[in-house]
């Protein structure tokens, strides 16, 4: 009997250290552009060429970052539940504050968005270092509708959070890499 309680007292303890060995994205971050690469959002003869990190100011204050992921990001991370909210200026220079809900446990999850809804699934890598989550949104606009597939890659490196970003759009495959300095 004591054989059989040290076991199950073993497995149990092993059970928490395998939990707490996947990286914890928590925290504010704050996008550093000079890092980061956002791909081509452009054609190679506009401002910023091919795979430029930046593109010209649209107004009084804005960095000339890409729209997406430009601001301040707040993540949470507790148990299976990460809560990322990214903080954007929209076109006319107002903050916008996207709110996405993920769990971590491989199932899949819905978020509405004002551009319609997004699916995604999150999945760790072996040694849970990075997190992997496939999304697919579709677009409504106009009575029409498209899709859009997206895998994004989560992972640390010293204080910085790496997102590296695969999406299929009309004009094909786009990939960006965006570093996050701690806030």
């Amino acid at each position: 009997m004591k054989t059989i309680g040290a076991l199950l007292i073993t497995f149990a303890v092993g059970m928490a250290c395998a939990g707490q060995d996947k990286t914890d994205f928590s925290g504010t971050w704050k996008l550093n552009p000079a890092q980061s690469r956002m791909g081509d959002r452009r054609g190679p003869e506009d401002a910023g060429g091919p795979d430029s990190t930046m593109r010209p100011p649209r107004f009084a204050g804005d960095p000339g970052r890409p729209g997406m992921g430009g601001g301040l990001m707040t993540i949470t991370q507790k148990g299976d539940q990460l809560i990322i909210e990214r903080t954007m200026k929209s076109r006319s220079g107002e903050d916008r504050t996207v709110r996405e809900t993920l769990t971590l446990d491989g199932k899949e999850c819905i978020n509405d968005s004002r551009m319609g809804e997004k699916s995604s699934v999150c999945k760790w890598s072996a040694d849970g270092k990075t997190l992997t989550v496939e999304s697919l949104q579709v677009f409504n606009r106009d009575g029409h509708s498209r899709e859009m597939r997206t895998v994004d890659v989560y992972s640390r490196e010293g204080d910085q959070l790496i997102v590296e970003s695969t999406r299929d759009t009309p004009r094909g495959e786009r990939k960006t890499r965006m570093v996050y300095d701690k806030n």
